[in-house]
């Protein structure tokens, strides 16, 4: 839903509001605060994310992003302001969670937008650090992030200090090109059944485009 122009005070030029996007993760530990560190950076950005409070399995997820997204015009939470785009950040897991195409086919259907990350959002974090080139378990990465990094997580406590990621986009989205197109070449396409696969670069990418 288009937002008209606000008027930047009396008499002054009208200047388009920031892009509104909704983002709904199921990761409440590493992945919220990711987004809530690239919310900061981007404060000077024609874009404003908004976070909702949704975790949790994909379809449940869907369905609050869904949901929220129907609310916000008439919600003082959301400024009684609909946004312009919504995204759900899921992973697909290992083995796949049991109903992850139906929220998939839900987000289609209901103009939500997916980022994808096989097995999870943890690979994202690693690809800052680090390239994945081999079939990789939740478990492993946790580890590998803990060894590996200093961003202050561990496999038993997720969290995620985002100033480690300072400088270091571009080469997590050079990682995780590389992965889809290893996927390409061996013809594993479908990030449902390609391990490892992100997709994230290409929706923080956008934001930063504003």
């Amino acid at each position: 839903m288009g937002r008209r122009p606000k008027a930047l005070g009396r008499g002054g030029r009208k200047s388009p509001e920031k892009r509104r996007v909704l983002v709904y993760c199921e990761d409440a530990c590493a992945g919220r605060q990711y987004f809530q560190g690239l919310r900061a950076d981007l404060r000077f950005h024609p874009v404003q994310i908004a976070i909702g409070e949704g975790c949790g399995e994909p379809l449940g997820l869907a369905r609050d992003a869904v949901a929220h997204r129907q609310r916000a015009p008439l919600s003082p939470a959301d400024r009684r302001s609909a946004h312009d785009e919504v995204w759900c950040v899921i992973d697909v897991e290992s083995p796949p969670h049991a109903r992850l195409q139906d929220a998939l086919t839900l987000a289609r259907e209901e103009d939500i937008r997916v980022a994808l990350t096989n097995p999870c959002f943890d690979l994202w974090i690693l690809l800052h650090f680090a390239d994945v080139t081999a079939h990789v378990l939740p478990r492993a990465l946790q580890k590998r992030i803990e060894k590996e990094t200093a961003c202050g997580f561990t496999a038993q406590h997720k969290h995620l200090r985002y100033e480690a990621l300072d400088g270091l986009h571009q080469a997590a989205a050079g990682r995780a090109e590389a992965i889809r197109r290893r996927a390409e070449q061996m013809g594993r396409c479908d990030p449902l059944t390609a391990n490892p696969w992100v997709d994230i670069d290409r929706m923080v990418a956008e934001l930063r485009r504003g």
